[in-house]
């Protein structure tokens, strides 16, 4: 195309140049001023699309990590206060070892059982060592179910022997599967036994060679029993004797006979019951009135522990007068209330059956990932002293120590089981929080390569960009000046 006065090509052109450079001018300073490869996500959608999606990613792993920080710090306190809680159950076990000796006078007894009562109110308190006002170790109520009069027995068919009779007859509580059978000579004529059921010990003796019944008390409640019927005279050794047990208790065969007693309704005296805080187990609730004393005495029994509270009547014998309902909180925290109309002072026959199970372990969830389903579940098992079953123990007299032994190395195994299991959470999550560090620093990586600018590239850029707008400006401008020169050209020509 020729020389235009009406058109300026040249400058049109350096203008398109002079536009072109300066826009890739302000995007080289934009990534250099926020460090970000596109300023505006409609430029490269795909691209802050995925980097949206990572970022997304980064930020819910980094909450993760500080949850598994959280939770990391959660077992260290729960574990420091179970440790504790450890060594004052062995400390509890060294004195009640010490008063389940011979050696030391009743009063040497007495002065140990007053350290222990206050090493056993230490427990609880470690049990309600608190995480953001939760409560950890003191638990939550269990669901308490009345079986009432069903499936209830009151004796119950062993393996007839050649010396004992099959049918074993129950009295007051008894409720589980036999665990062992000790027979040992008292003398020439007869045999101590003590059988294990449930948990709770019977004993008793049998009179070599002789026919007739025999009672195995409870240790715990002696109005707890269970009555053999010898018919032969082969038991003549403590060995003929333990035989004929284990075969009538069916341990020979490795399935031990289980046992529970009648279990009487009475809904229609006691019209609620309530777990509390007592651990899970089979429990007997009764109640009677001693007349002797003049007191109305409601028992819970474990079988192994047995509850007692005693009140004055609410009336006398006329039960007309006596409305009044009445609330019972057993020393394990099990609590019952009674009906308007209950006459206290009439006789009762039977044990109604609770069987308490559940709601005893605090639960608490962290999500240790991306998604809502990689979650750590915590569960924190009650170890109040009603739900170890060491409430109420005493080391006062030497059998009462002795029980306190077997109990607290229960609940010892309980506490370092807990610990034990904590301690394998806290290592999951060590692991964790290494996996997730790395997944945030990877995926950053992944993320730079979408959204992050390249400085040394940007800065680059800006300064050749920048040389590029100074010379497009300056021809832009020269070329400006065409039309002008063309018309200058043409009028001094005109003049000549």
């Amino acid at each position: 195309m020729g020389s235009s006065i009406y058109s300026n090509i040249e400058a049109m052109n350096s203008r398109r140049y002079y536009d072109i450079n300066s826009n890739k001018l302000a995007k080289a300073n934009a990534q250099l001023a926020s460090g970000r490869l596109e300023s505006d996500p409609s430029e490269n959608p795909s691209a802050a699309a995925v980097g949206s999606v990572l970022t997304s990613t980064i930020m819910a792993q980094t909450q993760a990590v500080a949850n598994v920080t959280q939770a990391s710090a959660l077992i260290q306190l729960a574990t420091g206060s179970l440790s504790s809680m450890s060594q004052i159950l062995v400390t509890m076990k060294s004195r009640a070892s010490q008063a389940n000796s011979g050696a030391i006078s009743p009063a040497q007894r007495s002065m140990l059982d007053r350290e222990y009562q206050t090493l056993l109110s230490q427990v609880d308190k470690m049990a309600n060592t608190t995480w953001n006002g939760i409560a950890l170790f003191a638990g939550a109520g269990g669901t308490a179910t009345r079986i009432g009069t069903a499936d209830s027995i009151g004796n119950e068919e062993g393996t007839t022997t050649a010396d004992i009779s099959g049918t074993v007859v129950l009295a007051g509580f008894v409720s589980g599967a036999v665990r062992s059978v000790d027979v040992r000579g008292s003398d020439s004529t007869a045999a101590t036994i003590n059988v294990d059921i449930g948990g709770q010990i019977f004993s008793g003796s049998i009179t070599y060679g002789t026919e007739g019944n025999y009672v195995l008390s409870s240790k715990k409640d002696p109005t707890s029993s269970v009555t053999l019927e010898v018919t032969g005279t082969g038991l003549d050794s403590t060995k003929t004797i333990k035989d004929q047990l284990s075969q009538l208790f069916k341990m020979d065969v490795g399935a031990p006979l289980s046992f529970r007693s009648a279990s009487t309704d009475l809904s229609a005296k006691i019209t609620s019951v309530s777990s509390g805080q007592a651990a899970s187990k089979v429990y007997s609730l009764s109640y009677g009135y001693d007349e002797g004393a003049g007191k109305v005495i409601y028992k819970l029994s474990s079988g192994d522990s047995v509850w007692l509270k005693e009140f004055d009547p609410k009336t006398a014998a006329d039960a007309l007068l006596n409305k009044a309902s009445r609330t019972v909180v057993f020393e394990n925290g099990f609590k019952i209330i009674t009906a308007d109309n209950n006459n206290e002072t009439a006789p009762l026959g039977g044990y109604e059956i609770i069987n308490i199970s559940g709601g005893t372990n605090v639960s608490m969830s962290f999500q240790i990932g991306e998604n809502s389903s990689d979650a750590l579940s915590l569960e924190f098992q009650s170890a109040t002293t009603a739900l170890l079953d060491i409430s109420g123990t005493d080391i006062s007299r030497q059998d009462s120590a002795a029980d306190a032994v077997v109990k607290i190395e229960s609940a010892l195994a309980q506490v370092n089981n807990m610990i034990a299991g904590l301690g394998s959470k806290k290592t999951q999550l060590s692991f964790t929080n290494q996996s997730l560090n790395l997944q945030i620093q990877n995926e950053t990586a992944a993320r730079a390569t979408f959204t992050d600018a390249d400085i040394a590239a940007a800065l680059q850029d800006s300064q050749q960009y920048q040389a590029l707008v100074n010379m497009s400006a300056s021809i832009f401008q020269n070329n400006l000046t065409i039309p002008k020169k063309l018309a200058d050209m043409v009028a001094s020509v005109l003049r000549m």
